[in-house]
């Protein structure tokens, strides 16, 4: 039996289905992943305001978290004072 005939009766055989079986999996599962990351990220910025009610800028700490840095520059373009307070 040649690979083209083999090819129409059971695909699931051959190497290259396997393959590209494989392939797909592992893109999918990598743009899914992206778009659970990206969902979960920008809900977070949505409700930051009532997640996190009052926040402060730790001023002794390098590591500012997402939310902080968004809102610092949020409030440079704004040219206002802003919602946060230093401690």
């Amino acid at each position: 039996m040649g690979g083209w005939q083999r090819w129409l009766e059971h695909p699931q055989n051959l190497w290259l289905h396997r393959l590209f079986f494989q392939i797909h999996y592992l893109v999918g599962t990598v743009i899914a992943l992206y778009v659970v990351l990206m969902s979960v990220s920008g809900s977070i910025i949505v409700y930051r305001d009532e997640l996190y009610p009052t926040r402060t800028i730790p001023t002794g700490n390098l590591l500012l978290t997402i939310l902080d840095k968004y809102d610092i520059h949020q409030d440079s373009i704004g040219d206002s004072t802003g919602r946060l307070e230093a401690v």
